[in-house]
């Protein structure tokens, strides 16, 4: 847990032998890059969460797990994102995508751009956090889950929809996005609706 975590490094060889990084490992370092090896079975939770100079994770080809696709993490099957480095600037998420992982984009302060495809059900906790260059989403008419403080701190979020199968929003979800002022939700949404931009439980409690 937080072998490496808010540690000054700024790069690390990992032994093709290495076969688990822990949970929150390199979170909040200063690490740059990192090849993880073929070796890897494991990558635990939030394991690049916050490397805020981080600007490829790449991944051994012969990796069983876990794979690389233009710098990002995600597990071998591509059904969920894991991490993307901090330096990133906009991101094509693939079509196979079933999950935003934990912190996923957490402190990508340099994200412009995110292209989600409707694949995705589950945006995970905190996944956005930070993101303070985001001005708008548009979310997939497929997701169902926002978990608790997915957007918090992205002040400069605009504008975001939301989709037809939302059925959950989480703690904090929009905490300190001060310039929020643009929120849209499709009329098919069963639980939800938007009243002068404030989202509310179609049975008429604050959502």
């Amino acid at each position: 847990y937080m072998a490496f975590g808010s540690c000054g490094i700024t790069s690390i060889r990992l032994p093709n032998t290495l076969m688990s990084i822990g949970e929150e490992a390199f979170s909040k370092s200063q690490l740059e890059s990192i090849e993880i090896p073929a070796s890897v079975e494991v990558i635990g939770n939030m394991a690049f969460a916050h490397t805020v100079n981080m600007s490829v994770i790449n991944v051994d080809a012969e990796n069983k797990k876990y794979c690389s696709i233009d710098g990002v993490l995600y597990d071998k099957a591509v059904t969920k994102l894991i991490a993307c480095p901090a330096k990133k600037t906009e991101v094509e998420i693939p079509g196979t995508v079933i999950m935003i992982g934990d912190a996923a984009f957490a402190y990508c302060q340099n994200l412009k751009a995110v292209d989600m495809p409707e694949s995705v059900v589950t945006i995970g906790e905190g996944a956005f956090e930070g993101c303070v260059s985001l001005t708008k989403m548009k979310l997939p008419d497929n997701l169902k889950y926002i978990n608790d403080a997915a957007f918090y701190g992205c002040s400069g979020l605009v504008s975001i929809s939301f989709g037809k199968q939302l059925g959950s929003i989480g703690h904090e979800t929009f905490w300190k996005c001060g310039n929020l002022t643009q929120v849209t939700i499709d009329e098919a949404n069963a639980l939800f609706t938007v009243i002068d931009n404030v989202v509310y439980a179609k049975h008429g409690t604050v959502a």
